[in-house]
């Protein structure tokens, strides 16, 4: 198995008291807004990495840019990763050590389209966890009268 890493993007992260995670209003490929500039109070980056049990990680780092431009960076510290190696929770697959960063977007300005990605580096890697398009598509106005 080689390193994964995934991201996806929400309006909210919740946690049930049993330690579920609720992620609300997930986008897939993009996210529209009717008008531009527009402000989301929030956006949610949910970023997962798994990596082989016999390759544990040595650095991680997650990225969050906005048309290349770096806007987050998340730096995961070697104590936390060798934390993740030793304490791999019961429910993955026992080859596996998966960690997870939640990030935070407060007031959210999307002033033009674009893109957002999320880059994992390792200590020899770059993986792209996720994409989310950034576009606005006007309400439609009706049709004059005739």
């Amino acid at each position: 198995m080689t390193r994964q890493a995934f991201a996806l993007f929400c309006d909210d992260v919740r946690t049930e008291d049993n330690g579920k995670k609720l992620f609300i209003g997930v986008y897939d490929e993009g996210l529209l807004v009717p008008l531009l500039p527009a402000k989301l109070s929030k956006l949610m980056v949910v970023t997962y990495v798994a990596t082989p049990m016999e390759d544990p990680l040595q650095k991680l780092c997650l990225l969050v840019r906005r048309d290349g431009d770096v806007i987050v960076r998340m730096d995961v510290d070697k104590h936390s990763l060798d934390q993740a190696a030793a304490t791999r929770k019961s429910d993955q697959a026992p080859s596996q050590i998966k960690i997870n960063g939640i990030i935070t977007l407060p007031n959210f300005s999307i002033e033009k389209e674009s893109l957002i990605d999320v880059v994992v580096e390792t200590e020899r890697e770059t993986i792209t966890a996720g994409v989310l398009r950034l576009s606005c598509q006007p309400a439609e106005l009706p049709a004059p009268p005739p």
